[in-house]
């Protein structure tokens, strides 16, 4: 008996998660920055589904090359999901707190991925070890959301594994 355990997962996810994008190699992204960039999730949810691989950092709360620390960003509506947990890597080498594998802040699930923080090539400016995945930034309007984190590994050698806080806006004189 022979078993196409992709196929039979895409078809699962079309039927379940209207809205699919998929990012791989040679899938509609690359990488899944470059779906959260390209997609309109203002006003339907988007999944994306996550196939095997080693993908780079991403973020759904800045552009990659912004400042941190960040403010005012717009919750999202993406799920993202991973086929296997094992094989859905997002993996960051600098170490670096700025630079987590992972910044997330979405109405949605991120299942079956690993997150991986290491410091294999840290950087000589890097003030304190990053966490494999962060969620610490303040939504725009303050607006509350929901997010689920289902069957994912995280790891990080240079920090706790998850950074999840409450970003407050400083206030002067009162």
């Amino acid at each position: 008996i022979n078993i196409d355990i992709e196929c039979t997962m895409k078809t699962l996810v079309r039927d379940v998660y209207p809205n699919i994008i998929h990012v791989g190699s040679g899938l509609n992204y690359e990488n899944i920055q470059a779906a959260l960039d390209n997609i309109d999730d203002s006003e339907n949810h988007i999944t994306i589904i996550v196939h095997p691989g080693t993908y780079p950092r991403f973020s759904m709360i800045r552009k990659l090359d912004a400042v941190y620390p960040w403010t005012n960003a717009p919750v999202r509506n993406v799920s993202i999901i991973g086929i296997d947990k094992y094989t859905c890597i997002i993996k960051d080498d600098s170490g670096d707190y700025s630079t987590p594998p992972a910044e997330i802040l979405t109405n949605g699930t991120i299942k079956n991925l690993s997150f991986i923080s290491s410091h294999e090539n840290q950087s000589v400016n890097a003030n304190k070890g990053s966490y494999a995945v962060h969620i610490d930034a303040r939504p725009a309007g303050n607006t509350g959301y929901k997010m689920v984190f289902e069957n994912c590994l995280f790891n990080s050698s240079t920090a706790s594994a998850v950074g999840a806080g409450r970003s407050e806006e400083r206030r002067v004189g009162k």
